[in-house]
This record gives structure tokens, C-alpha cells and sequence, in this order.
């Protein structure tokens, strides 16, 4: 995989235009530089973390590369996280060395400092950041928290439960979720085919005895069985069967990602421990039995759903007010790229106090 690495990383050093006299700069904000070590170092990062996140597909191919245009959303990300700290100390808001060193430790699951030092080496093998670069990149999400309670209480954002309340009632299904777990039966493959679509088709041997074994699971939960013990024992599904054929996340109708079966039949169930008296079945998968491990609706739980309404709308207010004074930030700022696609230019001329525009400086030297 290193060597794999290796070729990627020399592939998207192809793509660049370099501009800067100083060749250990990629960019600068206000006159503050973004050193080429720690592009490198961030490159490095999502080249391992996209390749991580393919292997399924054989990795990150010279192709995707060039998809996710690794080289200019490094540089962006770190022009970012500068003006974030810019602003900040702007809106003296800024948070101390003790807050920032906490959130980093709260980040990373650590207490103790030779706990931090373990992390900080784990993460340097496997992906070659430095403490400081760390550091940063972790940090900068305090900085956009502290912004967004700032904002909030200058602009006064809010978002009361009332109009949480007349949200829900104008659509409840998009609301409405449901927690769940499951145990997943698959019929044996051994005597299975292929239909022009890819889709593999079971014969109907094998669907008989994946519905037998489920109802079997089910007369187990109806003579008092854990469900969790028999996801462990019975189900197909590698992914959840070891977490007790645990969802941990809820989902709502609209935006679930399940097989329509699987989201009809979570939705049937009205009351927490209840599950599904017969198998659902999956043509794509095989036979389901959910158990409702929670649910939220004008029946249950209520008062919860409310404010957890009005808790993501403050929240998308926060961050739509911090994002416009982020971009206002960046085109009232002096922000040079040496690196990327925007090598060369500056994102806005300087402005005099009297909002006229002085000229651009020209950055650009010939190309290394």
C-alpha cells in the first residue's frame, strides 16, 4: 500500500502549478503562511484515509484522485482553518491553550498525557501527521463553535420548540424515527443464479428454509429469547450481528436507507420491545425480524422530538451565519495561493478605508 502511496502522491504532484518564490509556502492569509510541510503532511492524509475508505474497490486509482481533487481541497481546508482562527481572535473569541489541549484530549478519547502521546504516535504511523498538524486540524472545530456562539448571541439566532412544534405538525413522517435492531437470514447461495441485472436469484429451496429459520428465531423471542444473544447466534450480517443486531443510529422514512420492506415493517412497530411477529421478507437480502429498540412521534416521546427539532434548526442557523461570515471574511481578506488552481491570484484586492480597490499585486514568478 506504501508504494501504492507513493505513485499517487507523485501522480498529483503532476497536477500542480507553482508560482511562489518561496517555495515552502502554499498559500498565505493576511500575511500568515501555510507552510508546504503541513500541505504535505494533510495531502498525505487524504490520500490514506480515501485509499482506506475504497479498499473494497482496490483503493484510490489516479482517476478517483483527480475526482476528489485531493490538492486543492487540502489547500482550502487549511486556508479555512487560518481564517478561522483569524476571526476569532477578530471576535476575541479565541479560546485559551487550556480549552484547546482539552477538546483535542476530549477528541481523541485520552485523560491522561501518556495516553495523548500514545494517540498522537498512532495516528503519525498511520498517517503521517504531526502533533502540530493535529493539533490544527482538531482545534479548528473549537474555532467554529466559538464563532457560531458568538454569532448566535450577536445576530440573536434562535429557533424556540413553538416553531419546532409547527414544524413537525405541517409533516410528522419527517420527523417521525424509529431505533432499531435486527437479525438477518439469508438463503444458501450454493445452488443460486445470476438475472441479467447482477441481482442473485435463490431458488426456492433455499428461500423456504431461510423463512423456517427465522420463524424459529421468533418463536425463541416469543418463549422469552434475547434478541441480542440470537442476532449473535443466527444473523447474516456481519456488520451488525457482533453489536447484537444493533442500529445505533435512528432514522426517519423519508431519509432511510434501508429496502423498502425493512423501513415499512421498522414503521409498523409502535411500541419499544416490539418486534415483527413474522419474517419481512427481502428479495435483495433474505428474511428480517427488527426489534423497536426506540421511537419518536406524537405518541412517544414527544417532548424529546421537539426539542431535538428545535435543537438541529439552531444548530443549521448557527452554521449557515458562520459560513456567510466566513466567505465574507475570505473576500475582504488579503488570501494568496501559491499552490492549486488558483496559484497566482489573490481571492479579492486589497480595499482601502475608503471602499475603493487598490490594485492586485502580482504573485506570480515562473513556474518551478
Amino acid at each position: 500500500m506504501k508504494k501504492k502511496l507513493i505513485v499517487l502522491f507523485l501522480s498529483l504532484a503532476l497536477l500542480f502549478t507553482f508560482t511562489a518564490c518561496d517555495s515552502n509556502t502554499v498559500a498565505e492569509v493576511n500575511g500568515e503562511k501555510i507552510s508546504k510541510d503541513e500541505y504535505q503532511e494533510y495531502v498525505n492524509y487524504l490520500l490514506i484515509s480515501y485509499d482506506s475508505m475504497y479498499s473494497s474497490l482496490g483503493g484510490l486509482s489516479p482517476e478517483m484522485l483527480q475526482y476528489f481533487d485531493i490538492e486543492n481541497t487540502a489547500i482550502n481546508t487549511l486556508v479555512t482553518i487560518e481564517e478561522a482562527k483569524q476571526v476569532c481572535v477578530k471576535l476575541n473569541c479565541m479560546p485559551t491553550k487550556d480549552e484547546m489541549l482539552s477538546y483535542v484530549y476530549k477528541n481523541l478519547g485520552v485523560t491522561k498525557k501518556a495516553d495523548y502521546k500514545t494517540a498522537l504516535s498512532q495516528i503519525k504511523t498511520n498517517y503521517g501527521l504531526s502533533e502540530e498538524t493535529v493539533f490544527k486540524v482538531i482545534v479548528s472545530s473549537l474555532y467554529k463553535e466559538n464563532i457560531e456562539n458568538y454569532l448566535e448571541k450577536e445576530q440573536d439566532i434562535t429557533f424556540s420548540e413553538k416553531e419546532a412544534e409547527a414544524l413537525y405538525k405541517e409533516d410528522p413522517e419527517t420527523y417521525d424515527n424509529r431505533t432499531v435492531s435486527y437479525i438477518l437470514i439469508q438463503p444458501d447461495n450454493t445452488d443460486a443464479t445470476t438475472d441479467d441485472s447482477g441481482n442473485t436469484v435463490y431458488t426456492d429451496d433455499a428461500w423456504a428454509a431461510a423463512k423456517a429459520e427465522a420463524e424459529e428465531v421468533i418463536t425463541k423471542l416469543d418463549d422469552g429469547g434475547d434478541f441480542a444473544e440470537l442476532a449473535k447466534e443466527h444473523s447474516d450480517d456481519s456488520s451488525t450481528a457482533s453489536e447484537g443486531g444493533s442500529i445505533s443510529e435512528p432514522f426517519t422514512k423519508p431519509e432511510s436507507s434501508y429496502v423498502e420492506e425493512f423501513t415499512e415493517a421498522a414503521f409498523a412497530l409502535t411500541k419499544v420491545g416490539a418486534y415483527t411477529e413474522k419474517p419481512v421478507k427481502s428479495s435483495s437480502f433474505g428474511y428480517f425480524i427488527i426489534l423497536c429498540d426506540g421511537l419518536q412521534d406524537k405518541d412517544n416521546e414527544y417532548e424529546d422530538l421537539i426539542a431535538s427539532i428545535a435543537k438541529n434548526n439552531l444548530a443549521t442557523l448557527k452554521a449557515d451565519a458562520y459560513e456567510e461570515y466566513i466567505s465574507d471574511f475570505h473576500e475582504e481578506s488579503d488570501v494568496v495561493y501559491y499552490y492549486g488552481d488558483n496559484a497566482g491570484k489573490e481571492a479579492k484586492s486589497d480595499t482601502s478605508g475608503d471602499g475603493s480597490k487598490t490594485e492586485s499585486k502580482d504573485t506570480t514568478s515562473k513556474s518551478e
